[in-house]
């Protein structure tokens, strides 16, 4: 078909050329170009070739062309479609696929084909770029040539400047356009052609044999393996360095050669005395991966492991080997290399790591002899398990070698005398050995056997652990396995006995093991007391669980057995009897043998599992509930058991008991104590176990005091002083009461059971005499949420007054409506604060602490203020109680000027009394201060004077301000002007208190001191009013401005028509009722205005619009009106505009829940 490809600027075409010329592809310019870079294009065409080896099922390559903008390279295929059978004379279609593209870091200028899958690359700065081009292209070399002078010219400069010369914000444009190299670099033959300015050069790819060969006459023998490995692999390099892409065929090619490079290089390095261990290491590394790599195991185990052993470096060689065999890389060691690889760990005291790695290994590999007689000598028992299991077969064996491993042992429980400690820790892998074993499991790395070679593994392992006689072994040998010295007879059982004197709880640990294998299951219907005791190389029936019970029953029963050995049996027979009740059967007089020893073990460490073990074996048997039997309980602190006895004896007083002795688990008597006493029991019982409660309180409440207090409070509150009698310690009784009376909120709010009224009233007055106690502050708080009569003052009030609690006894006075003796005694607190704070003040001078004068004088003086406070509190309160009395009274009263102390109501008794002694408490410490020759740093009249005219701001805004009721809500009606009582209350109280002063007051100076300060309080308060006024009268002017500012400026409308009905709602067009309303709307504000003007007192003509008196009035009829009212419009603050009767229309969804409108477009507000 002749195919041709032209580039352009920013178009790629192909062309046939026969039988007439015709497009076959175009692709546009990538967009991804470097901006800014130098323009140029260049391409080259591969053809189709045929193949020497068939790729994909096709003989003939296809046809290749690679194109280049700038920096951009791509490869395009061309796969010739098939011909149509029907017309022979029409041309085959042509597919193109951009298969492959590669982005090179500058302007390439020109590209060749130097073989079918290798590309050359020219550069813009003359560096030659070598890719291959495999499922994607990657670089393979570089090369720069700028020393040979590539020939090149400026061909397209003058064609293509307008292409280069565009804005400089477009994204694609070019800097240059680069000269031509098209014609300076050629290929042919795989052969690459540089033409320089005065010469022409020729040159070939390097290939992999050649690049190897470098490498190492460069010394880097080690690189030259890593890239042998990569062209093993085909990772790197394939057709580019001359290597076929069959993978067969490079392995023979590459392999052969990278073998003797691994010769070379170990003989070489090993028998350097200068190359280091870190080099020697690094050549292992590569010579362990290229060995695996080309499955060379034999050569990395033969050939080069004898290169180290000759140069001694054996060591780095087995610490390499370990990390392959782990990940089961290397599955095999010959004979020589395991002897060597276990002197080695042997050496380093790394057996436990040395057996890992031989049980990773095949044992079919082993030589048997040298293995056994390795891991004997370094008793590398696991390993020795491992391999006899696996390579032989034979189970028994191991376990012989591990019998006379136990012999040698002479004390019993498995603290035997050994020679060397690492053989006690190797005869204890006998049980894990038999664990797995009787389960169906491979030791040592547990995995599962198929069924058949498991039965016979555990039928061989059962014959030979519970064999009566000694046995021979192996097979049609006359060596017998014997656990005592010769002339010694052997007893019964022999194995079986070896191994329980030598460690019985790891033995019945195993055993539990083997009970849980189904395997134990058949073979049932047997009696139960046969024993089977046939050869061992004769046939028998399988063990039963019933079968080894009783073997181990007889054994143990005899003498040469301790105690703390048979309890294992016990725990053992104890916790399997529940698990199989179906396969074990023991009589009653053994399960109380069992029982009774269960609850005599001497053994501290293992009481819990004793009692664990009654627990499982009472769950099966359950025996007669005597005291003899709770007696071994209770002498074995069997807790857990007596509590479950006691429970289903419903016992529970002894129930309670036993929780309260134990001192593990002592928070679940609440429970079982709930349960007990929620049950229908007689009232003897109920009153035993109310008694106990009582008697054990103080226990009781020192596990859980909210349960505690729930408990009697639900379930007997008739005991509740008696309980709290039983608490010796009086914090322990506050701390009760507390959480009775005043439970938490989050408690309070969980509780099912509410404080009644009579428990409250019953054990206040307790509470607050142990609050005056431990908790004084909190007093006047809880005296505050009594009702008037819930306490007894002939009670209370002693203990508070001894603790100095004068707040709460003026509160528990006031509500029983005793203000005068409330008064009474808060006048005489405050003079004792008074003289104590005089006569700290006196003694100031004699005293040098300045810093515990200032401390106790802030003190006291805090005191003062909160108990004036609290006496202003007082007065206040009986003033709104005398105001709400009098209000429904008729009241008459004498002249002020007349009135006497006797006279005054008890609210102004009390003012009068609270004046006084304020004014008093400031002349005294004033007094005071001035006696002294120096004034002091903290001035203590500061706190007095301040009280004085704290006390006289109260009186007067009391005596001068209605008082409403504290129901009165905020939007009721103004208040009413003060009556004529409190009008006259304040003068009696000012003249009665000047009369007091005057005679107290021995010349006419100190009475002016006194009125001083009470004017002072006056001045204050005329001060606090006018800067306050100041500072609302400008927040306010702020405010008004800001509203008249957006009042003024309005809102404007968006559009001129309604947003729901789209008819005009206002400015032109709108209709001429909008005009006449607007005119009839300013006539009568024009007539409001003159009326104001004119002063006239006559009002507008009703509802109806139009002029008042004296002006012309303007009808509206109702059909006017009407068409007024549709005509009104609702604007809103997002400027939306509806008519009001469309709002209306749209019902709640443009109304508010509050009343008005919202806009039903935004939700916006009107």
């Amino acid at each position: 078909m002749g195919l041709t490809a032209l580039l352009t600027p920013y178009l790629l075409v192909v062309v046939s050329t026969t039988p007439i010329a015709q497009t076959q592809h175009k692709a546009s310019r990538p967009k991804d170009i470097m901006p800014h870079g130098a323009m140029s294009a260049c391409l080259a065409w591969f053809p189709a070739v045929k193949l020497k080896s068939p790729v994909q099922g096709k003989d003939v390559s296809e046809t290749k062309l690679v194109y280049c903008w700038s920096d951009v390279l791509t490869v395009l295929d061309v796969e010739v479609g098939p011909l149509d059978p029907n017309d022979k004379d029409k041309q085959p279609g042509l597919f193109f696929k951009s298969r492959a593209r590669w982005k090179c870091e500058e302007a390439i200028v020109a590209v060749q084909w130097l073989s079918r899958s290798v590309v050359g690359v020219l550069t813009i700065s003359q560096r030659l770029v070598i890719l291959e081009d495999g499922n994607d292209l990657h670089v393979m070399d570089s090369v720069d040539l700028i020393k040979m002078h590539i020939f090149h010219r400026d061909f397209f400069s003058k064609q293509l400047h307008t292409v280069v010369e565009q804005e400089e914000n477009e994204a694609d444009i070019h800097g240059v356009v680069a000269d031509a190299f098209y014609m300076s670099f050629k290929s042919y033959k795989g052969r690459a052609f540089l033409m320089g300015f005065s010469d022409v050069s020729v040159g070939t790819l390097s290939n992999w044999a050649d690049r190897l060969s470098a490498l190492v006459e460069h010394g880097d023998d080690i690189a030259a393996i890593q890239l042998g490995v990569a062209y093993y692999k085909g990772s790197t390099g394939k057709v580019s360095v001359g290597l076929p892409e069959d993978d067969g065929s490079r392995h023979d090619m590459v392999r052969e050669r990278l073998l003797e490079l691994l010769q070379a290089s170990l003989k070489y390095r090993l028998s350097d005395q200068e190359s280091g261990d870190n080099r020697i290491q690094a050549l292992t590394d590569e010579c362990f991966n290229a060995c695996l790599t080309m499955d060379e195991v034999d050569f990395l185990l033969d050939e080069a492991y004898d290169y180290y052993k000759e140069g001694r470096e054996t060591d780095i060689f087995i610490d390499t080997l370990e990390s392959y065999v782990m990940e089961g890389d290397i599955k095999a060691l010959p004979p020589l290399l395991v002897k060597d690889a276990v002197d080695y760990y042997a050496s380093t005291h790394r057996e436990t790591r040395l057996e890992e790695l031989l049980c990773r290994l095949e044992a079919h590999a082993f030589d048997i002899d040298q293995v056994t007689k390795l891991c004997k000598q370094h008793l590398l028992y696991d390993a020795l398990i491992y391999v006899w299991n696996q390579a032989l077969a034979d189970w028994i064996t191991p376990l012989t070698e591990l019998f006379s491993l136990i012999r040698q042992q002479n004390l019993p429980n498995g603290t035997g005398d050994y020679d060397h400690e690492d053989k006690l820790d190797a005869a204890m892998k006998t049980f894990p050995y038999l664990a797995f074993s009787l389960t169906g499991r491979l030791y040592p790395n547990g995995e599962l056997m198929d069924e058949e070679q498991a039965d016979i593994v555990r039928k061989d392992m059962y014959k030979m652990l519970f064999s009566a006689h000694t046995h021979t072994w192996p097979p049609g040998s006359n060596t017998k396995v014997q656990i005592v010295p010769e002339g010694q007879g052997e007893p019964a059982f022999p194995y079986l006995r070896l191994l329980l004197h030598f460690d019985t709880p790891n033995f019945m640990s195993m055993m539990n093991e083997a009970f849980e294998d189904p395997y134990l299951n058949s073979n049932q219907d047997q009696d139960y007391d046969e024993t089977p005791l046939p050869p061992i190389n004769g046939s028998v029936s399988k063990m039963t669980r019933q079968q080894i019970i009783s073997i181990l029953l007889e054994i143990m029963s005899a003498d040469d057995f301790e105690p703390s050995q048979t309890i294992y049996l016990d725990m053992f027979i104890a916790r399997s009897l529940p698990k199989y009740p179906q396969f074990l059967i023991l009589s009653g007089s053994a399960l109380q043998q069992i029982l009774h020893r269960l609850c005599s073990a001497e053994d501290e460490d293992l009481s819990d599992e004793c009692q664990l073990s009654v627990e499982y074996l009472l769950s099966v048997y359950h025996p007669p509930v005597t005291e003899n039997f709770i007696k071994a309980l209770h002498h074995a602190r069997f807790y857990r058991v007596l509590k479950s006895t006691y429970r289903s004896e419903r016992r529970y007083v002894d129930l309670i008991s036993t929780f309260l002795e134990d001192t593990e688990d002592r928070v679940e008597v609440f429970r079982d104590i709930d349960n007990c006493l929620r049950a229908e029991l007689g009232i003897k019982q109920r009153r035993s176990v109310e008694d106990l409660i009582c008697a054990r309180a103080q226990e009781l409440v020192f596990i859980d005091l909210r349960q505690a207090v729930h408990t009697v409070q639900r379930y007997m509150p008739s005991k509740l002083e008696e309980y709290l009698e039983s608490l010796q310690e009086s914090r322990l009784q506050y701390a009760f009461l507390q959480e009775l009376l005043e439970p938490d909120a989050s408690q309070k709010a969980k509780a099912d059971t509410v404080t009644s009224k009579e428990i409250m009233t019953q054990l206040s007055d307790r509470y607050i005499q142990l609050m005056c106690a431990h908790d004084p502050t909190h007093v006047s708080d809880f005296v505050s949420t009594l009702d008037s009569g819930d306490l007894h003052l002939d009670k209370v009030l002693p203990a508070i007054e001894k603790n100095g609690v004068v707040d709460a006894a003026v509160l528990l006075l006031t509500k029983d409506g005793l203000a005068r003796e409330a008064m009474d005694r808060l006048v005489k607190h405050i003079q004792s604060l008074t003289k104590a704070l005089c006569s700290l003040i006196d003694s100031s001078a004699d005293s040098p602490d300045v810093f515990g004068f200032d401390v106790a004088v802030k003190d006291l003086s805090a005191d003062l203020e909160k108990y004036t406070k609290l006496g202003i509190w007082l007065c206040q309160g009986q003033t709104r109680i005398s105001d709400s009395s009098s209000s429904s009274l008729p009241h008459s009263r004498k002249r002020y000027q007349e009135i006497t102390e006797n006279e005054l109501t008890l609210d102004e008794y009390l003012w009068l009394t609270l004046v006084d002694l304020s004014v008093s408490v400031s002349k005294s410490v004033s007094t005071s201060v001035a006696s002294l020759h120096s004034p002091p740093c903290t001035n203590p009249s500061t706190v007095p004077r301040s009280l004085v005219q704290q006390v006289f701001t109260a009186l007067l805004t009391s005596t001068t301000t209605p008082s409403l009721p504290n129901s009165t809500p905020a939007t009721a009606r103004p208040a009413p002007p003060p009556s004529k009582r409190k009008e006259s209350s304040f003068l009696p109280i000012f003249r009665l208190f000047l009369t007091r002063a005057a005679l107290s007051a021995p010349s006419l100076s100190d009475l002016r001191a006194v009125l001083l300060d009470i004017f002072s309080a006056y001045a204050y308060e005329s001060d606090v009013l006018a800067l306050a006024s100041q500072l609302l009268d400008r927040d306010a002017f702020d405010e008004i401005s800001l509203v008249h500012g957006k009042r003024q400026q309005g809102w404007r409308p968006r559009s001129q028509v309604c947003e729901r009905c789209k008819r005009r709602a206002w400015g032109p067009g709108s209709g001429e009722a909008v005009w006449e309303a607007w005119v009839d709307r300013e006539t009568e504000r024009g007539v409001r205005k003159r009326k104001r003007v004119e002063g006239t007192a006559e009002e507008g003509s009703g509802k109806g619009k139009g002029r008042g008196a004296g002006g012309t009035v303007v009808e509206v009829d109702e059909r006017d009106r009407e068409e007024r009212k549709r005509l009104e419009v609702v604007v809103f603050a997002c400027r939306h505009v509806y008519h009001r009767h469309c709002l209306d229309e749209m019902g709640e969804g443009a109304r508010k829940e509050e009343g008005g409108y919202k806009c039903p477009g935004c939700e916006g507000g009107a």
